[in-house]
């Protein structure tokens, strides 16, 4: 039985590696974030095989955290790459909070990943799982703030919420569809307010920091200020001026005349 089980965790640890290696090597030949985040998954299951698996995903998490934020913002890198660094980011704050998570601590679930479950409730360590349950979605948050890192507040409020339904399944104070609608609407809440507190300081910013850059994608504007810099393009002026399609039969001719006469004809003028 014995033997059966190492050879299983040790055929695990060898497909867990080599999906590693392969998901890796994806991710920096095309850059997907997806085969970034398998790459990610990939490594903390692969930690699961080992002697003390919820220990390695804390180092793991804690020591990840740093350079996969460098590499997230490093202007050398293709922004591909720096997206695949920024999922991979976010897998290691969820796993370094799924460590600590009180009910994951309670039920062994890492544990279980290996060899049955191992409920660590009687362990002297416990208090440290109830305090990293309530902080490290906080600390998250209001490093994002400081930072302006928008990644880590999301992360930091999505872990809020699950904190909120951990605090509900250990002490019954209200339905769980109160505890979800609360607790969404008091993100939402404290979103708005902190925005409304930044856009009222001096010049829209207190301290240096400002709305925009916490809750603005610039990405999602930036098709409009292409066609707003087509629009003023000198082309796109020619081609308004030259414009007869209004004109007594001016839709029906520009539409039968070849190209090069519609060119030289703007040439001409």
């Amino acid at each position: 039985m014995y033997d059966a089980r190492l050879g299983e965790r040790s055929l695990l640890s060898w497909f867990f590696a080599m999906a590693t290696l392969a998901f890796a090597a994806a991710a920096w030949r095309w850059g997907m974030r997806a085969c970034a985040a398998l790459a990610g998954i990939s490594l903390f299951l692969l930690l699961t095989q080992g002697p003390v698996p919820r220990l390695l995903w804390i180092a793991l998490s804690s020591m990840s955290i740093p350079p996969l934020m460098a590499a997230g913002e490093y202007p050398r890198l293709p922004p591909a790459h720096r997206r695949s660094a920024q999922a991979v980011l976010g897998l290691a704050l969820v796993a370094l909070y799924a460590a600590f998570h009180l009910r994951s601590w309670d039920a062994g679930l890492i544990e279980s990943m290996t060899s049955g479950a191992h409920g660590l409730r009687d362990s002297p360590l416990r208090p440290l799982a109830i305090a990293g349950t309530a902080v490290i979605p906080l600390a998250a948050i209001a490093f994002g703030v400081v930072t302006r890192r928008r990644l880590f507040l999301d992360v930091g409020l999505g872990l809020g919420i699950v904190s909120l339904v951990t605090l509900r399944y250990y002490v019954h104070f209200a339905p769980l569809w109160a505890v979800l609608t609360v607790g969404g609407g008091a993100a939402i809440a404290a979103a708005l307010a902190l925005r409304r507190f930044l856009a009222s300081g001096i010049g829209g910013d207190r301290g240096g920091l400002t709305a925009e850059p916490l809750f603005e994608d610039p990405a999602k504007h930036r098709s409009l200020e292409v066609a707003a810099a087509l629009a003023a393009s000198p082309a796109a002026k020619v081609t308004a001026n030259d414009d007869r399609s209004l004109a007594p039969g001016g839709a029906a001719s520009a539409a039968a005349a070849p190209a090069g006469v519609l060119a030289a004809e703007r040439l001409a003028s």
